[in-house]
């Protein structure tokens, strides 16, 4: 077994304090049996058994899960979390350590945080049923229902007609369902109308790169389909006859278009997420010019055409802080310094006005870390270490999730341990940290 695959020795807490109302799940699942409360426990599609445990952590921690299945080794590919909502989490496992790498031997399964958690195995999706991992939602709709939905462009560059198709799976306690799939068209093209791109970028982009899902949910389990640098496509996936709708995501920034032309992946400048009350959509832009950032709090507005821009300075309260940014920028312990530190592939928190910067160290130092900002009271709020045994390409793996509100018994991990940290702020302000041009949205 890769030693990156074992957990981290991450000390249990008394259950005394109450779990965090969300959390960031690393995608990238750990191997090792470490049963708890969480774990539950089922049978692969070759007749292994498996059991997957939730490991909690407040963040910018990660959470993680623990997949445990004596037969696999795991070295050609790692279980991986694709989608979560409410009390549910979707995964795939690699069943073949021969041909893991091929999309069809992998088993799809869903967890589910019950009392006692839930582990179902679901059928794959057929092999004329091609998809992403990004372009997958699960919607949880009560007394054990769920669904599995995948949306995928089923166009050209120059597609004049915008049509995808839909593939869905309908499971529960006790069914098992099978996928289906229809083909939609997109009437209403709205993003073409209000947020047009030039010729010539539009001549290589497809009209829809899904770089996530967000998920509504309610009684016709609203999905978005987001492409980061163009719009949401939602679709109620629990109606008989589905529609698609289109929502445009506002222009780029001005120092952003050029990005948007050559192709740079959205992720590392914008976010969109849903809050945990489901009443709003927020939404980040984060524009780099020379060497700083730019900011602006969340505020709400009546439609995705409002903003809002402001250039707060940002307070580093914590000289423990202020060392590991410093480590980070590379440049030494000082003021200068800070303003080097690179945080991009913003992530916006589901419960208030933090937003997670992903940050790696400018010097050859093996350092990845998670930063915490409060952009409302305009202070670094907390920074978590990466695990280093972990290599993470340069980019995060992580995934916001509110599961942790559905454990019953939770093992909240916040304390200081080797190789991940969380820093906490309770002294007096030591240094200013100042950033440049990042907006924050929030959408109605």
């Amino acid at each position: 077994m890769s030693s990156s695959l074992i957990p981290p020795p991450l000390a249990d807490s008394d259950g005394a304090s109450p779990p965090p109302h969300w959390v960031l799940i690393d995608i990238w699942c750990y191997i090792g049996d470490l049963p708890n409360a969480t774990t539950a426990e089922s049978t692969t599609s070759t007749g292994l058994p498996i059991k997957v445990t939730f490991r909690t952590a407040r963040p910018p921690l990660l959470s993680h899960l623990c997949v445990h299945c004596p037969g696999l080794d795991f070295l050609r590919a790692t279980p991986k979390v694709i989608a979560s909502h409410a009390d549910l989490l979707l995964l795939v496992v690699p069943f073949d350590p021969l041909t893991a790498l091929s999309s069809g031997t992998w088993d799809y399964f869903v967890y589910r945080a019950a009392d006692p958690p839930l582990l179902h195995l679901i059928p794959p999706p057929p092999r004329s049923m091609r998809f992403n991992d990004s372009e997958v939602a699960i919607v949880s709709h009560g007394d054990g229902e769920y669904a599995v939905a995948a949306l995928a462009f089923a166009g050209t560059f120059l597609s004049v007609n915008k049509d995808f198709h839909l593939h869905l799976y309908h499971g529960g306690k006790q069914q098992q369902g099978e996928w289906v799939s229809k083909l939609l068209t997109l009437e209403d093209q709205l993003r073409d109308k209000l947020v047009p791109l030039p010729k010539a970028a539009a001549e290589y982009r497809f009209y829809q790169e899904t770089r996530k899902t967000i998920v509504i949910g309610g009684e016709r389990g609203t999905v978005g389909w987001v492409d980061l640098w163009r719009g949401i496509i939602f679709c109620d996936v629990l109606d008989d006859h589905p529609v698609l709708r289109d929502m445009p995501l506002p222009l780029p920034a001005s120092g952003n278009w050029d990005r948007l032309l050559k192709q740079t992946d959205p992720n590392y400048i914008r976010d969109v997420t849903v809050s945990l009350c489901r009443d709003s959509i927020k939404y980040i832009e984060l524009e780099i010019v020379g060497t700083g950032e730019t900011h602006t709090t969340v505020q709400p507005t009546e439609s995705y055409q409002e903003w809002v821009r402001r250039k707060p300075s940002i307070n580093v309260r914590d000289p423990s802080h202020l060392k590991l940014l410093s480590k980070l920028s590379g440049c030494g312990h000082s003021k200068a310094a800070l303003r080097s530190v690179a945080m991009v592939f913003p992530t916006i928190s589901m419960d208030d006005d933090h937003v997670y910067f992903f940050s790696i160290a400018g010097s050859t130092d093996k350092l990845e870390a998670v930063v915490t900002v409060d952009v409302r009271n305009k202070k670094i709020q907390g920074v978590a270490e990466l695990d280093v045994r972990k290599y993470y390409f340069g980019m995060p793996t992580y995934i916001a999730s509110e599961m942790s509100t559905y454990l019953k018994k939770v093992t909240t991990e916040t304390v200081s341990v080797q190789n991940s940290m969380v820093l906490l702020l309770d002294r007096v302000a030591q240094e200013r940290w100042h950033m440049d041009k990042l907006k924050v949205q929030q959408l109605k």
